[in-house]
């Protein structure tokens, strides 16, 4: 009677110890979980945070003091965070390329197009613009004018 009642003991504790290792697994396996969640969620609210920067400035008619600001914004983004660069292209009313700056290769060149892009608007004082994501942008993965939730294409068109 006492082996059997020493076999039960030991078979409780074994079932105990293997429930506790169960539990621990699934803790590890759910906090790993939540983890990438975290990360996902953090990422996203980056990329917004980024983005915002030039979404405030996006609209249908907007003055060139404020497109210039625009410019200003991309300029200096582009040389503190290389790791995100904005690209821009400026379009007369019909949709026709004016300048595009989207195909200069190097940063230097890129910014070189921005700051032209900003002389061009500001010598014209009474145009109104529509600023908007570049869809079909050919530099972003999906031809979207995103890459990872990060605007990477701005588009910027004359009104008349």
């Amino acid at each position: 009677m006492e082996n059997a009642t020493k076999a039960l003991l030991i078979a409780g504790a074994i079932l105990i110890a293997i429930i506790l290792i169960a539990i621990g697994v699934k803790l590890v396996s759910t906090s790993a979980k939540i983890k990438d969640q975290a990360e996902n969620v953090s990422s996203t609210l980056e990329a917004s945070v980024f983005n915002t920067q030039f979404t405030k400035f996006f609209g249908t008619n907007i003055s060139s003091s404020e497109a210039c600001s625009l410019l200003s914004t991309i300029y200096v983004s582009n040389a503190q965070d290389t790791s995100h660069i904005v690209r821009i292209c400026l379009r007369d009313s019909e949709n026709k390329k004016i300048i595009f700056a989207h195909d200069q290769t190097t940063l230097k060149e890129l910014q070189q197009a921005i700051q032209e892009i900003y002389q061009d608007i500001n010598r014209k004082k009474d145009m109104t613009y529509t600023i908007k994501v570049t869809p079909n942008c050919t530099h972003s993965p999906n031809h979207s004018g995103y890459d990872d939730g990060y605007i990477i294409c701005i588009s910027i068109t004359e009104n008349y």
